[in-house]
């Protein structure tokens, strides 16, 4: 604006006796579009006065459509002193009611022909009563008015300082009042905003999102040395969000965004301090990067939340992500209670893949996303008519690709299970099991209170002799303590002082191939595993029939008693308390043995076992 109304006055100046006509035509050459000066005023006394009348910039050639700037009345001055160095244009201005129109994001009116004016020297400049239109195409134009700006240019260099304040409306709506403080023009200004009740569907945002709400609050925008930043302090009653690819708008009862942000070098720092949506509660800083290669990172901490309540309706981290990624919603509606506490998120990855890294359908590196988080109290369901798993409590720790959980305690029908340490290395495949496997029911329906005596004996804790070496296969699991169903497995139990322990077999793990390793230990009641998926495909899915667990089993050696049989193979079966072993071959001695029998672990003094054993040609002695 005051760039247009020096170029105007520049002219003016080398045509003083000129009638306004000369000087629109030669005014409209210097700007390149038609300009209209109504009346010019020159006075020449103790300093040079210049004053204009009804000066009208206009988008074309012609004076077809609205002015792009007008400037009623506008008056100027310049002492002899300056004049006689050889700046002939007025250093002080006064503009009364000037209206500036231009399209927001663009250059002054027409983006394809933006103005080219001269760097000018710094002004002493008053402005009351201006008005700013900012078009924004079909929507209600932007309109900042009532401006009163005061502007004093330093004595020794070329900058000014000053102030402004005016009022913002986006149609007939009045958003609020604004407030600038102007240093070094450019180089520094900040503008302090404050909203009576901003709507939100028709705000001059930064993106092009539906969106709706009315905010109330402050907005802070600092330029200083070419570098942005600010700060928002904002209440939005009924906000609403949506976003490409979720089910249904981001809807939080009640919303909060307190943040500051700063314009690095082709980034933008965001800083939350904190930006609360229900108990979304979120801590901490994010740099967005702008341009190819761009990536995001951040460390963020999370306020604590209770998933699984579904009386109160409220968003939450995991809600959240359940809007977008079937994974996580899946996880959101099998929660029914819980505390999640302690939750502290990083991350560092490219732009364009911060969906797949949600959505784990990525391999991550550690430095490309971690977190770590403390629950208790939680309530998780498997499938719709499981017993749900009860009082969890531990803590998860997520590092690129793997998932890990300690010391998690878990009750089901009021019995514990063992406290479980659970790695899963490959959340690409974890988070993408079939639900034709994870929703299968699992276990044997009943306690198992012999399971641990039943393992310390094999383990040998309760005889002198050697613990057995059980080599299996085509086994099937489906005891709860695993969380997952395990098929197609094959591998070797051992029995070191008295526990289990199974050391990297091949199975498929609720779906999966990969490798598994489990060590339990009975007396202390804990379970420590390790799975390691693969990207290879699966065997299908055969029926286990009425058996939560099945193998083809070989061990050597075997103790019954005092017996000692060597090579024995053959199948375990396993349904309710009760294992069931049959077709066994091996040796006694120097003789063919076979037989069958079965394990009840339904006593909680031991596992109660009957065997019936048929040997041949073996010497007696030993019996």
């Amino acid at each position: 604006m005051v760039l247009l109304v020096s170029g105007v006055a520049a002219l003016a100046l080398a045509y003083r006796q000129s009638a306004p006509s000369i000087v629109s035509r030669l005014a409209s050459q210097y700007l390149g579009r038609h300009v209209e000066v109504e009346a010019l005023e020159i006075e020449l006394g103790q300093v040079l006065e210049v004053e204009l009348h009804g000066v009208r910039v206009y988008p074309g050639d012609d004076a077809s459509g609205e002015p792009l700037l007008e400037i009623p009345h506008a008056f100027g001055t310049q002492s002899w002193p300056r004049l006689l160095v050889g700046q002939l244009i007025p250093g002080k201005w006064q503009l009364a009611s000037p209206v500036l129109r231009s399209d927001l994001g663009g250059g002054l009116g027409d983006k394809d022909r933006p103005l080219a004016l001269p760097v000018l020297p710094p002004l002493d400049l008053s402005i009351q009563g201006g008005t700013v239109i900012l078009r924004r195409g079909a929507s209600p134009p932007l309109r900042i008015t009532n401006i009163e700006l005061t502007t004093t240019r330093a004595r020794l260099r070329a900058r000014v300082s000053g102030s402004a304040h005016g009022n913002l409306w986006v149609g007939d709506l009045r958003l609020g009042g604004f407030r600038a403080n102007l240093e070094g023009w450019r180089e520094n200004v900040t503008v302090e905003t404050h909203l009576d009740g901003l709507d939100l569907s028709i705000a001059p945002l930064p993106f092009e999102l539906p969106v709706r709400g009315l905010a109330r609050g402050e907005v802070t925008l600092r330029a200083h040395s070419g570098r942005v930043s600010g700060s928002v302090d904002l209440k939005v009653a009924a906000f609403e969000l949506e976003l490409p690819g979720f089910k249904t708008p981001i809807a939080p009862r009640s919303t909060q965004i307190a943040l500051d942000f700063e314009q690095e070098q082709n980034a933008w720092t965001l800083r939350a301090r904190p930006l609360a949506l229900d108990d979304l509660v979120v801590t901490g800083a994010l740099r967005i990067g702008t341009g190819p290669g761009a990536r995001l990172s951040g460390s963020l901490d999370l306020a604590e939340f209770r998933p699984g309540v579904p009386s109160l309706g409220r968003l939450h981290f995991v809600s959240l992500l359940g809007l977008r990624f079937k994974i996580w919603e899946s996880f959101d509606r099998r929660i029914e209670a819980g505390v999640v506490e302690s939750f502290h998120l990083e991350l560092d990855v490219p732009l364009r893949e911060l969906e797949d890294a949600l959505a784990f359908r990525l391999k991550l590196a550690p430095e490309q996303l971690s977190g770590r988080a403390i629950i208790h109290g939680g309530v998780y369901r498997t499938g719709p008519d499981s017993a749900p798993l009860e009082q969890i409590s531990g803590t998860i720790e997520l590092s690129g690709n793997t998932l890990s959980m300690h010391e998690i305690r878990i009750f089901r029908s009021g019995e514990p299970l063992p406290e479980i340490d659970l790695t899963i290395d490959g959340m690409h495949r974890f988070a993408y099991l079939p639900a034709e496997e994870r929703q299968r029911p699992v276990g044997p329906g009943t306690p198992l209170p012999g399971l641990g005596p039943g393992a310390r004996a094999l383990g040998g804790a309760e005889g002198a002799h050697p613990p057995p070496v059980i080599h299996f296969s085509d086994a099937q699991i489906g005891y709860p303590a695993f969380l997952l169903p395990i098929r197609d497995a094959r591998g070797t139990i051992r029995f070191p002082g008295g526990r289990l322990w199974i050391e990297k077999a091949e199975a498929v793990v609720g779906g999966a191939p990969g490798r598994v390793s489990v060590l339990w230990d009975p007396l202390a009641n804990t379970v420590a595993a390790q799975v390691v998926y693969s990207d290879d495909e699966a065997p299908p899915l055969r029926d286990p029939g009425p058996y939560w667990m099945s193998a083809r089993i070989a061990v050597d050696p075997l103790y019954l008693g005092d017996w000692r049989l060597d090579q024995v193979h053959g199948w375990l079966y396993a349904e309710g308390a009760t294992i069931e072993f049959r077709d066994l071959s091996g040796r006694y001695g120097s003789g063919p043995a076979s037989g069958a029998g079965s394990v009840s672990l339904a006593n909680p003094e031991g596992a109660e076992y009957d065997f019936l054993a048929s040997v041949h040609h073996a010497e007696a002695s030993g019996l």
